[in-house]
């Protein structure tokens, strides 16, 4: 879209040394910029949109667009631009870089504040993260039953770092501490940095499934790649990623289907695979995710991604994934799909 001597080489941190989050976010919401999840809304100015059902939350110092009816459903002021104008990644930090008049020395570096609700708070403060502490406890049979159905032994979830618990402590949004402790079964994942957890119990509803103080940049098994390789498929868990592992193929798992990682690990995993196969579910949003990601991709390495998913038929029979696939029609069926579609 830009002529290369139109060009201003800015990083978005550059960019945010020279205007503040809100700014970027204002150039198409008309309206101040409250980070509060309960209270004020907006609509989403990226589709026809009469019901102000979106709301801005505050992350570590980082604004982000909430809306639910989208995918990513969370969008910093960077990708929010994107999703507003149909730019890519890149070529959106253009777009606010000419929209401000940015790179020509003549915008100081500004003290950026997020306004909450009752407070404010500095963009530059340190903000304490939230911590998830957990009570560990030995394998037993539930698990093994729970496993083994997609074909994943405790050896391999020992050698991921999937720990079984009876327990975990956090606290809510609003500070206030809480303890979970269930009947039913309850692992933590903990193969990230920092010490970032993520919390899934299989049999809990839609709200108690999962709890994580993790990021889009967490990036599940990447550890377990090898340097380089022919072919590497993105996933959108722990299970579908060890289950296709199991098969031979090279696998990390996003913390969800609407997440993307920031490009600097999206461009390291471009550089190490000749070919990514990003592997959702068949259902309308991960459809739709899919192609958001291959697309982000192919805009930073042309042609380097293909979507890849299960017949849509599939979903009569509640089959969506890889680990659905090999628990509810078993092994043979995974991997006769797999040869049929060479990925080995």
């Amino acid at each position: 879209m830009y002529g290369y001597n139109e060009i201003i080489s800015l990083s978005p941190e550059e960019i945010l040394n020279e205007i503040s989050q809100e700014d970027i976010f204002n150039i198409f919401i008309k309206k101040e910029i409250i980070a509060d999840k309960n209270g004020a809304t907006y609509v989403a100015p990226y589709r026809n949109d009469q019901n102000p059902d979106c709301y801005f939350e505050e992350y570590d110092g980082r604004l982000f667009f909430v809306d639910f009816a989208d995918i990513p459903q969370s969008k910093n002021c960077f990708s929010f631009i994107s999703r507003c104008t149909g730019l890519n990644y890149f070529d959106s930090l253009q777009y606010i870089i000419k929209h401000f008049n940015l790179g020509k020395g003549n915008s100081p570096k500004r003290n950026k504040t997020i306004q909450k609700k009752n407070e404010v708070v500095e963009v530059n403060k340190i903000k304490r993260e939230r911590t998830i502490t957990y009570l560990p406890r030995q394998f037993n049979g539930k698990d093994k039953k729970f496993w083994s159905q997609y074909e994943i032994s405790s050896e391999e979830l020992i050698e991921d770092k999937v720990i079984p618990i009876d327990l975990y402590k956090s606290t809510s949004r609003k500070g206030v501490p809480f303890v979970i402790k269930p009947f039913d079964i309850m692992y933590a994942y903990t193969d990230f940095d920092n010490s970032r957890v993520k919390i899934y119990r299989p049999y809990g509803s839609k709200d108690e499934k999962w709890f994580t103080n993790c990021t889009q940049n967490d990036i599940g098994c990447i550890d377990s790649l090898p340097i380089s390789g022919k072919r590497l498929i993105i996933s959108k868990s722990y299970k579908d990623c060890r289950v296709l592992r199991n098969q031979g193929l090279n696998s990390v798992w996003f913390q969800n289907e609407g997440m993307l990682p920031k490009p600097t690990l999206i461009v390291q995993l471009c550089k190490r695979f000749d070919e990514i196969i990003v592997w959702f579910d068949n259902d309308e949003a991960g459809l739709k995710s899919c192609k958001i990601v291959v697309n982000y991709i192919n805009s930073l390495f042309p042609g380097k991604a293909k979507a890849l998913h299960l017949d849509t038929s599939l979903l009569e029979q509640s089959i969506k994934d890889p680990s659905d696939l090999i628990s509810k029609k078993g092994k043979t069926e995974l991997i006769e799909f797999i040869k049929n579609k060479k990925l080995l």
